[in-house]
């Protein structure tokens, strides 16, 4: 990450993928070195992070770039501000969530986020990934975009056969999917009903190093 700091001068970078690189925790608050009025940025990759990113400084990059489509996050992103960063970038085309759990609770008296309408606004959605510490009470708010999805990466979700029919009957463009073989022998029998253009289906042993 030598050199990180010049991002506040390269206005015009449009794919910053993090995916192979190493970060020493507190080394340096790289998500704030964007520049301040506007970026190019089409692809954002860093779900490789495994410390906690500055949040409030990720939100308004994502604000400050139109141009965003690719957006990977990694598991210290919670649902919740998973929540504030779609409703600000609908035009995405490939998400990777964090946590897909809380993470925090909700105040007595406060409104739980509308995730189905998060997810519904991003009608370009076509490959969707993530769900690390998956909380199944959260699965349907995906429901919106399913029908347009042509990827889906469940790879870390334990998820039963029940929780992947609540939402695999409305995949019918899937070409990829990834799961755990905790969907068992019907989910996948679900699988094959309904999504036709299926091209690759891996399954993941529960439990894996």
């Amino acid at each position: 990450m030598a050199g990180i700091y010049r991002l506040s001068i390269i206005w015009s970078i449009r794919v910053l993928d993090l995916i192979e690189s190493e970060l020493v925790e507190d080394e340096v608050d790289w998500i704030s070195c964007f520049p301040q009025n506007g970026t190019c940025l089409e692809s954002l990759i860093f779900d490789c992070v495994d410390s906690p990113i500055n949040f409030e400084a990720l939100e308004r990059l994502v604000v400050k770039s139109p141009s965003l489509k690719k957006l990977r996050l990694n598991r210290h992103v919670t649902i919740v501000q998973l929540y504030r960063l779609m409703v600000r970038a609908p035009q995405l085309t490939h998400l990777r969530t964090g946590s897909f759990g809380p993470g925090e609770i909700v105040a007595q008296g406060e409104q739980e986020p509308d995730y189905v309408s998060a997810f519904a606004a991003c009608k370009s959605l076509v490959c969707l990934s993530g769900f690390r510490e998956i909380n199944a009470h959260y699965l349907p708010a995906i429901v919106p975009v399913c029908a347009n999805l042509t990827s889906l990466n469940l790879s870390y979700a334990t998820i039963s056969t029940e929780q992947l029919k609540s939402f695999i009957y409305h995949c019918h463009k899937l070409q990829t999917l990834w799961v755990l073989d905790s969907v068992c022998d019907e989910g996948l029998q679900a699988v094959a009903a309904t999504c036709k253009d299926l091209h690759e289906l891996v399954q993941v042993s529960f439990g894996r190093d």
